[in-house]
Formats: C-alpha cells, structure tokens, sequence
C-alpha cells in the first residue's frame, strides 16, 4: 500500500465533528453547506480575513466533489484551537486514479515558492486530464490552507481507490 501524502509537517489535534454529509453533492447542496459554514464561521467570532480565506478553500473542496466524485463523505469540525477541519473523502475510478496521483504528486512534493510558479505555468499551459482537471483545485487548496492540506491515495485492489483529502483552516493565521 502507497505511503500517504502530505503537506503538513505535525498532526493537528482531532476535532470534534459539527457536521456530517454521505451521498452525492449537487450545487445546490453546496450552497447550503457553505452557508451553514459561513454561519459557523460567524459564531465563531473569525475575523473577516480569515472567513474569506476558509470560505475559498470550501468552495473549491466542495466544487472539486461536485465535479469528480459521485459519492462523497465530508466532515466539518473543530478543535480544540479554534481550528476548523474539513475532511473529505471519494472513491475515484479507475480510468481517473493515474490522472489523479500525476495531478496530486507534485501539488504535495514541491514546496510553497516552486507550487506558486507550477500553479501559473499551469493556468498558462496545463494540461487536463480525462476528468478536465489540471490539479488546480488541489494547488488552491494548499495555497489557501497555507499549507494545510493532507492527502492520501489509497488503492483498490480491484482498480481505482479512495482519495482521502484533510484540510486545516485556522482563523489566527490570517
């Protein structure tokens, strides 16, 4: 089994769960858990930094399982430092699973400066895969989540496998 992938260098703490959604995520549905997370953002008292900047990265989590993953589980969640967790996972099939490790390698292997220039090189030349992605999505989220973002790939032996994504917002950076 393939190591995980990660950006993060230390384990945040685990949080506890405010919301839980299985099942396809249509745009409607994202409309209504960005509104529930803005909300929850509000009574959190976050500054308005740091609100748009945690609003950015759901809504590119929440647009990229709308587009590539008919079935999601997505959790929402706090810990103990105020961090908002959203974590995410999907399985991807097998004609996407190459497309995804060569989109998701080098978002996770280079580091901030080099991430920033493949990001532009990318909106400049990149190009799709079968699924229409670029890796874009995944390169926003570690930008936006400074990078906070975890993922891992985990195979099926029947083909494919299940993309498990952990991204960590916290309001006191921004």
């Amino acid at each position: 089994m393939e190591q995980p992938h990660t950006s993060t260098t230390a384990n945040p703490p685990e949080p506890q769960w405010a919301l839980s959604w299985c099942g396809p995520l249509s745009a409607r549905q994202n409309e209504v858990l960005l509104s529930w997370l803005e909300e929850s953002f509000r009574h959190r008292e976050w500054a308005k930094g740091p609100t748009k900047k945690a609003m950015r990265c759901a809504i590119e989590l929440f647009q990229n399982l709308t587009k590539h993953a008919a079935e999601v589980s997505l959790k929402v969640g706090y810990d103990r430092h105020g961090q908002c967790h959203l974590r995410a996972e999907n399985e991807v099939v097998s004609a996407q699973w190459d497309g995804l490790q060569e989109a998701l390698a080098p978002v996770i292997e280079l580091d901030m400066v080099a991430l920033k220039a493949r990001r532009l090189e990318q909106l400049e030349h990149g190009a799709r895969t079968a699924s229409g992605g670029a890796g874009l999505g995944l390169m926003d989220l570690r930008l936006c989540s400074r990078d906070n973002l975890a993922a891992e790939c985990i195979p099926f032996e029947s083909g494919g496998g299940k993309l498990v994504l952990d991204v960590v917002l916290n309001p006191k950076l921004d």
